[in-house]
């Protein structure tokens, strides 16, 4: 029952004494007092609902028109969304304040600030997480979560959103952020406080939660959220907080524009002027095929730099990540020698800026002779002496093969000696040890062939073969080799990866091959190193690479012609060679002997 209709019923249960009947002045006036509150408060439940109904009317109108307008972008559909939510609420206030009904207004005014109060929360989080906004779309999809729980709560939205990233080319997406809130929405605090200041503080409400004043003018705060400085602010942009920087950066850079995307820069704005539908599809994965004209590694490298950079950018609104301005790289240089210790962070950053615009067809900052000035200027400032790791010598080998490879030991030494052998005579590099399968082995009577389908310096996958020579020795590789095969059981006709993780058998008092990854690089190092320490060695003089460059520094000393030797290490360049030789002393003393003195 409504309560117009218990008003109702309260007048007809109460009817009017008859006139014959005589009453008291205190009863005439009683009964008058209370028709005249009755009066009164049918009139305002009937405003109220006439009131209710006119708002109801323009919410169905409002939202009917809503839905029929479509948003290109995700991002402006949810910003607009919170915009009108915040209007009904302001539109609620004003009706209330007109009425003088302060509890009403107090409930509109709440129901704004914790829109707000949730809306900085979203931006906060969206700002810490690497994420970004995917972290926030994955926070709002779980709306169960009590607010004990919210830090846990974030940390899993978090994961979600990191384990939903799975191709590196999202990182350049060219679609918007789902929420990014334009410039003027900042108005809508400044409209609350201005209802505040107009409306509310004629009526003597001054208790309002998250309203302060602060003296003449309009210096206050709802819920906590300042109003936003002039557009001219010559404040720097890193002292704003993130909802300003958003906004001034919104208010100067045109919505329809994403100058952080590579490609939707430059000649990839062709795409959408090809018409044929053919064509169209040939375009569609262009950008994927052009990722492969680096290696996956390499792509990865320039695309987490390049990002880097747009974030960098992203807090300058006059700076552009692409195209770039020379003057804008270098200041960037300039900030990584003094924020970092390597200045392979420099290199980086230089190949990755210039990757980025070659792809885009842009004219590649990296050229000038004025950035790369300042970029030689941070390698200098940023250069550290490099300490080599030193080369194992045969001496080395022969003292492991002596302790680990004797008739009883067991498929754990023998694989360490094994690896070792291999790296040694054929210069491997380690990720070329963990990579080779049984079926990459071919043993013949003099010599065994080593199959590499892919290394560091194959960029067209040709393949290498590595000839190692039969020896009549202890430490012969192909004889170690077939001898550490048959202890692992693996079959000639195998593909598996020969180096491969072990397991111990308690009852057999053995080890066997288990899995079928490769040999992870932080345990083979873990076991040489080990081994190095228990025949006497310094192990933080060594490494997995002491391998190649012994083995290299071996065949120099010995006089193995230059084109041998480096077909040998599969090497594209002499420096690169020479760089894994050190030169035994008699070889440096033969210069200073010959000199006719």
């Amino acid at each position: 029952m409504s309560e117009k209709e218990s008003l109702e019923e309260i007048i007809d249960s109460h009817p009017a004494p008859p006139a014959k009947e005589p009453a008291s002045n205190d009863a005439f006036q009683a009964l008058g007092l209370f028709t005249t509150y009755l009066d009164e408060r049918l009139k305002s439940l009937r405003e109220d609902i006439r009131d209710e109904q006119v708002l109801s009317a323009n919410s169905f109108k409002r939202l009917k028109k809503e839905r029929e307008v479509k948003f290109k972008f995700n991002g402006n559909q949810k910003q607009f969304e919170f915009n009108t939510e915040v209007l009904d609420e302001l539109e609620l206030a004003e009706k209330a304040v007109q009425k003088s009904d302060a509890n009403s207004t107090l409930l509109s005014l709440s129901k704004i600030k914790t829109l707000i109060h949730k809306r900085n929360k979203l931006i906060r989080i969206a700002d810490k997480s690497s994420c970004g906004w995917d972290t926030v779309k994955e926070y709002e999809s779980d709306e169960l979560a009590s607010d004990s729980e919210d830090e846990k709560k974030i940390r899993q939205a978090e994961f979600r959103a990191q384990r939903k990233k799975t191709s590196p080319k999202e990182i350049y997406s060219s679609s918007r952020d789902w929420w990014t809130p334009p410039g003027n929405c900042m108005a809508l605090k400044v409209l609350a406080v201005i209802i505040l200041v107009l409306f509310v503080a004629p009526l003597s409400f001054t208790s309002f939660p998250g309203f302060i004043a602060e003296g003449p003018g309009l210096s206050s705060e709802v819920g906590g959220v300042a109003a936003p400085p002039p557009q001219t602010c010559a404040m720097p942009v890193e002292e704003l907080d993130i909802g300003e920087q958003i906004a001034q950066r919104s208010r100067i850079q045109p919505e329809n524009e994403d100058n952080s995307d590579i490609f939707s820069n430059g000649i990839w704005k062709e795409r959408s002027l090809i018409k044929d539908g053919s064509l169209r599809s040939l375009a569609s994965d262009l950008h994927d095929f052009v990722l492969k004209s680096r290696a996956d590694s390499t792509s990865k490298v320039y695309q987490r730099r390049f990002k880097k950079w747009v974030e960098w950018c992203s807090l300058y609104p006059e700076i552009t990540p692409i195209p770039a301005k020379e003057f804008h790289v270098a200041l960037y240089f300039k900030q990584i020698a003094e924020s970092s210790k390597s200045s392979t962070a420099i290199d980086q950053v230089f190949y990755a800026i210039g990757w980025a615009h070659d792809l885009a067809g842009l004219h590649n900052p990296c050229k000038s002779a004025f950035v790369n000035h300042v970029r030689e200027a941070a390698r200098r400032q940023l250069k550290t002496s490099v300490i080599k790791k030193e080369p194992l010598t045969p001496e080395h080998l022969k003292s492991l093969v002596s302790n680990f490879a004797g008739h009883r030991a067991n498929l754990s030494d023998l694989r360490l000696v094994t690896l070792c052998l291999l790296g040694y005579s054929a210069f491997l590099r380690f990720s070329e040890i963990c990579n080779i399968r049984r079926s990459d082995l071919m043993f013949f009577e003099s010599h065994m062939n080593i199959n590499i389908p892919k290394s560091k310096t194959d960029i067209y996958r040709e393949g290498n073969t590595v000839s190692i020579a039969k020896l009549d020795s202890q430490c012969c590789p192909v004889s170690m080799t077939l001898r550490y095969l048959q202890l692992a059981e693996i079959p000639h006709d195998s593909s598996e990866f020969i180096f491969r993780s072990l397991s111990f058998c308690p009852k057999s008092n053995s080890y066997k091959l288990r899995g079928t990854s490769p040999l992870s690089y932080t345990r083979a190092r873990e076991v040489l190193l080990e081994k190095l320490s228990s025949i006497g060695l310094d192990p933080s003089k060594f490494c997995l690479h002491s391998l190649r460059s012994g083995g290299a520094s071996a065949a120099a000393n010995c006089g193995v012609s230059d084109r041998l030797f480096k077909a040998h290490g599969r090497w594209r360049s002499e420096t690169a060679k020479d760089g894994y030789v050190k030169d035994k002393l008699e070889s440096k003393l033969f210069v200073s002997k010959n000199l006719g003195l």
